[in-house]
């Protein structure tokens, strides 16, 4: 029997998201949760008043059922309130065409192709009716010249031309590009050409944002000036400051192979390494008197200093945000519960912004650092090691395992992948990371005196050099990247429920736990073998909507031939993003590519044509069998 006391606020963060989940997932518009909130926590406090103390031990449950409602609405309410199309004045509610509007750059521009890339809030818009007041993010892009290489974070602007709505995804099985930006509360996008914005002020919605940034921007300075390689500049400046964006597709492909894509990301690995790092050599004040107190001081004005060089990148905050409440908690004694102060850290995030829990980033963060808190313990604990070298390899992989088993699901749902050579890379990876941080920081430190700068400098590009001679032999392993695993939301829930159930097991070693765990595989069977029927079976005539390019594809069961042009045969980004998904997601095996369009006779028992109608995916349609076979309408015509 679980003892839920010890997790008290763990159920209270439980319900919490289920509230936010709700209102994301059924946007149910009720004008009243605000009356049906006050209504339960009315109930709760009069409860509490009317009911005798003696007696109030046996009205426990109900005082538990009551409250974990009223977080439940207030996660809702919180939702709704972040959720800014809800606003009158919000762009997305006015019609008409706007003809100017004036906003504020609230977001670093970031470096494309073709263009800079910034958000946007705007705050005033004109229309046939004048100008008026008005709210809203949006995406815009600058065409790249001398003035738009110039902007920067809060920077305000009017802008000639009205906002475009992000569409859906056009593609099967597509990434929904507008589904992710809306939980940014982003919903419109506007190219903007030279000549047609125009600067006119600048007032940055926050100042300690803006000076993380230059801050930030002064460190990248210093790193490009004395790491002479492009590439391990940007390795370097990804790892220690958080850029990522000037990062190609080669490097981004490596690394997630050897399954170390993590140490490109700022983000709780590199403030848990921190954090070990400071433990490990200011370790002895917790000796002396108040040193506890002086030891969180010192930790905490580091960690957030950090975050502050990484011009408080959302990852490193959250990261940040829960070992602060760590630190608080052992600093002052209290003997509460790790997976409390967890639970409490998340739900101070949440309440910040409801929409975190809908990030990928959040989701492996936490996941990771519970399957490390639970797991990590017991894994070391199998196996006593005296030498101190092989202590710390075996510590590193129980932290590699324990990550790997909280986080695997969600990978697989988002990233449909899974590497193989985890274990291995890590023991190089997260040790290589420290070093690199260590360097990195040192060479910022000494950037005063150019010549111990160019020192330092030389070994971090060299290191990061060997990290990526050893990342990109790890990538050259067979098998060591497992492709096209696609698994449902279903899916998802049911594999964590097998890891939980078989950790129970172990855990309990009860009879009734092993009966629960071969019922929930023989399920997650049942599915795999139904979809596997259905892929076997299936005969499909795709015409994909990608701009500028041409791709068709024939699907015959877990075979297919797509005939496109030679460009997008070339841009694998474009394939992967456009394509792969939905053959990930069907079953495909086996795959022939034309370069070139071809007449293709098509006599088949039954074709699913899926075609764009209006620039979004049509509906299936059968096209009945024939002597001669079906015949497929000319394509590009109504």
């Amino acid at each position: 029997m679980i003892k839920w006391t010890p997790y008290s606020f763990l159920r209270i963060t439980v319900f919490f998201i289920a509230g936010i989940l709700f209102y994301i997932y059924t946007g149910l518009e009720f004008d009243h949760y605000l009356e049906l909130f006050a209504c339960f926590i009315s109930a709760y406090a009069l409860l509490y008043f009317i009911i005798p103390k003696e007696r109030i031990v046996y009205f426990k449950p109900v005082f538990g059922i009551i409250a974990l409602i009223s977080v439940f609405l207030f996660g809702i309410l919180l939702t709704k309130q972040n959720t800014n199309s809800n606003d009158a004045d919000h762009i997305l509610n006015f019609n008409g065409e706007i003809f100017y509007y004036k906003g504020l750059i609230v977001s670093e521009l970031t470096e494309k192709a073709k263009s800079y890339k910034a958000e946007l809030l705007i705050s005033e818009i004109k229309n046939k009716n004048g100008w008026g007041t008005a709210s809203g993010l949006i995406l815009i892009y600058f065409a790249k010249d001398s003035v738009s290489e110039m902007l920067k974070y809060g920077d305000r602007l009017i802008i000639k031309g009205s906002p475009n709505l992000i569409t859906p995804p056009s593609n099967p099985n597509e990434f929904d590009y507008k589904r992710y930006l809306s939980f940014h509360n982003i919903y419109h996008q506007h190219f903007v050409r030279n000549g047609n914005y125009l600067v006119c002020g600048y007032q940055p919605i926050s100042v300690v944002k803006e000076k993380a940034t230059v801050v930030r921007n002064y460190c990248d300075k210093i790193l490009r000036k004395y790491i002479h390689s492009s590439r391990e500049y940007k390795i370097a400046s990804a790892l220690i400051l958080g850029i990522r964006s000037s990062i190609d597709n080669e490097i981004k492909e490596a690394y997630s192979t050897a399954g170390a894509m993590h140490v490109l990301a700022v983000s709780g690995l590199h403030v848990g390494i921190v954090f070990q790092f400071l433990m490990l050599i200011l370790g002895r004040l917790r000796k002396i008197r108040y040193g506890e107190i002086i030891l969180a001081f010192i930790l905490l004005v580091v960690l957030w200093f950090y975050a502050f060089v990484t011009a408080l990148s959302p990852s490193v905050l959250r990261a940040v945000t829960m070992f602060s409440f760590i630190i608080i908690a052992r600093a002052f004694g209290r003997q509460t519960n790790i997976y409390n102060i967890l639970a409490i850290s998340t739900f101070c995030l949440l309440c910040f912004n409801p929409y975190l829990i809908m990030e990928v980033g959040f989701q492996l963060s936490y996941m990771a650092v519970f399957g490390i808190v639970y797991l990590q313990p017991k894994l070391y604990g199998l196996v006593e090691i005296y030498n101190w070298v092989g202590d710390q390899i075996w510590a590193i992989t129980c932290v590699s395992i324990a990550a790997q088993v909280a986080t695997f699901p969600i990978a697989l749902l988002y990233f449909h992948q899974f590497p193989t050579c985890f274990l291995f890379s890590n023991l190089v990876v997260i040790p290589s990371a420290l070093l690199i941080l260590c360097l990195g920081f040192t060479t910022i430190g000494a950037s005063f005196i150019p010549l111990l700068a160019m020192g330092f400098g030389f070994l971090l590009e060299k290191l990061i050099w060997l990290l990526n001679q050893f990342i990109f032999t790890i990538e050259k392993l067979p098998f060591a990247l497992i492709k096209g695993i696609d698994i449902s939301v279903f899916e998802l829930w049911l594999i964590y429920a097998i890891v939980i159930i078989f950790l129970t097991f172990i855990y309990f070693k009860k009879f009734q736990f092993q009966v629960v765990l071969f019922s929930l595989l023989f399920l997650f069977s049942i599915f795999q073998i139904i979809e596997l029927s259905i892929q076997k079976n299936q005969k499909r005539f795709v015409v994909y909507n990608i701009n500028d390019h041409s791709a068709i594809d024939f699907i015959d069961g877990f075979e297919n031939e797509l005939i496109c042009d030679s460009i997008l045969l070339n841009d694998k980004s474009k394939l992967r993003f456009h394509i792969f998904h939905h053959w990930w997601n069907i079953g495909i095996r086996k795959t022939n590519i034309s370069p070139s369009f071809h007449p293709v006779m098509l006599a088949r028992s039954s074709l699913d044509i899926t075609l764009p109608k209006g620039g979004r995916t049509g509906q299936p349609l059968t096209l009945p069998r024939g002597k001669g076979g079906g015949k497929v309408p000319p394509l590009g015509g109504d």
